[in-house]
């Protein structure tokens, strides 16, 4: 064996001494893993460590057996990638929440139809795209608004119930007469209830007018005219503010209003258009919004002369935002993907987690999250992606292309808008680009 050989030989020993060091290291974790693993078996199951095999009869008989199981398996394991990071972080810290959320993988995986209506006009006159869907605050009715200048406001259970004697049915999809319907001079682009007068209705729109209607008399209440471009959002804040609410703006700016003042009370500058406004509903005093810049900018009301922080990691402009109770943001982008953020944490990176299925690259699609741990967004597939924010892929989804088909010269459609229904959350409304408004329950 020559002098170079030797060495070759030599060099490879070294590179196999590394990397079964490597492979060991590998091991052992893997064996404090399983340790772990059967430990909560045993826990769970009162089964004795040796007895808590995949495969044996006594881990079968957990739950049952038969399709109901076999069916919860499998849905179980088209996300145990996700899980079993969720395990690792979770198990130490709050296994309950933990096992909840490998039971709504196992019990949530589809969308229901409920009832389906048609947003457009009988004679199919008017455009069709809904820009905003909003429930007011005691979840009865809801208010869909968009292109065509009108805002419908329905009341849910009528839909739901009572659909065959309030529509006309074409093609199987209702055109439901609504409950009230406003009027405005332009196009509206996003709706929002206050949550302390039920019949109070705010609007944006395509002029940057922001209207205040009486949703009950029909009328407007009041309309402001300082944004010089149009208002993309509109939230009021629900804190018992005296009617607080929030708009921006392509104008770059954010602006606060009251019911009862003539003039916004507050102006937030930002250096991006802002597509996005939202207060946090847990949390007084602070609003995030979403803008062209890419950046979530959150800002505390007390100290408004800069944000708080700034989120950063979206590839392209920031869409919509929401909150969940415990100190957590998610937003949305045309990056196609959704974000949730600890906005409560004290180290800079405040990212999360980041979720992908869903397609949205041009168009505002919509976003909204629940009371609990779900989010749904739109998609330009035509379909809806409901995330549980623990995992980064759809638990469910609906498309609404047997309902809207694609005609020929036109581009294809998408959904539009989505809105959770909060008091009860497991029902969602999404509408697409053909004005087929859907309400669905995630079952």
């Amino acid at each position: 064996m020559g002098g170079e050989d030797e060495e070759a030989h030599e060099d490879t020993v070294h590179f196999l001494l590394l990397v079964k060091q490597e492979k060991l290291k590998q091991m052992k974790k893997l064996q404090r893993e399983l340790q772990a693993i059967n430990s909560d078996l045993q826990l769970l199951t009162g089964c004795k460590e040796a007895d808590v095999q995949l495969g044996k009869r006594t881990i079968d008989s957990v739950g049952g057996e038969g399709e109901v199981v076999q069916n919860k398996r499998r849905r179980i394991a088209r996300h145990l990638p996700d899980l079993d990071t969720a395990y690792s972080e979770l198990r130490e810290d709050d296994m309950d929440y933990f096992s909840g959320i490998v039971s709504s993988v196992a019990k949530y995986t589809q969308l229901r139809p409920v009832a389906s209506i048609r947003y457009d006009d009988i004679l199919r006159q008017s455009s069709t795209i809904i820009s905003s869907i909003q429930f007011s605050g005691d979840q009865e009715c809801f208010a869909t608004a968009g292109v065509n200048c009108k805002i419908k406001i329905f009341n849910f259970g009528s839909v739901v119930h009572d659909q065959v004697d309030a529509s006309v049915h074409t093609n199987g999809v209702y055109t439901h007469f609504p409950m009230q319907e406003l009027n405005s001079r332009s196009k509206i682009s996003c709706l929002s209830w206050n949550p302390d007068v039920l019949q109070q209705l705010a609007s944006t729109d395509a002029d940057g007018v922001v209207t205040l209607w009486d949703a009950h008399v029909g009328e407007s209440i009041r309309t402001f005219h300082e944004h010089s471009q149009r208002a993309w959002s509109v939230d009021f804040s629900g804190h018992g503010d005296r009617g607080l609410f929030a708009t921006g703006s392509d104008d770059c700016t954010v602006k606060m209003w009251s019911p009862s003042s003539a003039r916004s009370v507050h102006t937030l500058e930002c250096k991006a258009n802002v597509c996005a406004v939202k207060f946090n509903p847990y949390q007084p005093h602070y609003v995030a919004f979403g803008c062209a810049d890419r950046l979530v900018h959150y800002y505390d009301l007390r100290n408004p002369s800069m944000p708080m922080f700034m989120l950063k990691d979206h590839k392209k402009a920031v869409s919509y935002v929401d909150f969940f109770p415990n100190g957590e943001l998610m937003s949305s982008s045309t990056d196609s993907t959704l974000k949730l953020w600890d906005i409560d944490s004290a180290v800079q990176d405040h990212r999360i987690r980041t979720f992908a299925g869903h397609k949205n690259v041009r168009n505002f699609v919509g976003m909204s999250a629940a009371s609990r741990d779900f989010v749904v967004c739109g998609s330009e597939d035509d379909r809806l992606y409901v995330y549980h924010k623990e995992l980064a892929r759809p638990v469910a989804t609906h498309s609404f292309s047997s309902q809207s088909p694609k005609e020929r010269g036109s581009q294809s459609p998408f959904i539009t808008s989505v809105c959770w229904r909060k008091k009860h959350s497991n029902t969602i409304i999404g509408a697409n680009s053909n004005g087929i408004v859907n309400i669905l329950e995630l079952v």
